[in-house]
């Protein structure tokens, strides 16, 4: 800034100074203003599930999960069948959590090997025929 060697300089600095701050006192205000608006609890769930709706792997986390439970499941209950004995059950559950998170965090893994059994399951079926 430069030196003020009048009063008139000294009013105009003034002047200008207050402007300054009230432009950026107004910008200040409205920009509070529309942070407010955003933290509202409406607003932040609308926001989420804006985001979840929208985001693209949705569907097929949605799937590969669904099949993972659905197939921990099965193996437990092939494994337990109608067994009392809490050893077996012990077991159906830890295998139930075991094949559950590997087809839920591998889905393409568990769908490459699925195609190559069911290729060589066919392939059988076919010769023995």
């Amino acid at each position: 800034m430069k030196n003020i060697n009048s009063t008139y300089e000294l009013s105009e600095a003034i002047n200008s100074l207050s402007l300054q701050q009230s432009s950026q006192g107004k910008l200040l205000k409205d920009q509070f203003l529309t942070t407010i608006r955003y933290f509202k609890p409406a607003n932040l769930i609308k926001e989420t599930l804006d985001d979840v709706v929208n985001s693209p792997d949705l569907v097929k986390n949605i799937v590969s999960t669904s099949l993972g439970i659905t197939t921990g499941f099965i193996t437990k209950k092939a494994i337990i069948r109608n067994s009392g004995n809490i050893f077996l059950k012990l077991l159906g559950n830890i295998i139930q959590i075991g094949v559950t998170t590997a087809i839920a965090t591998h889905p393409d893994e568990v769908k490459a090997a699925g195609g190559k059994i069911i290729k060589m399951i066919f392939k059988r079926s076919h010769k023995n025929q």
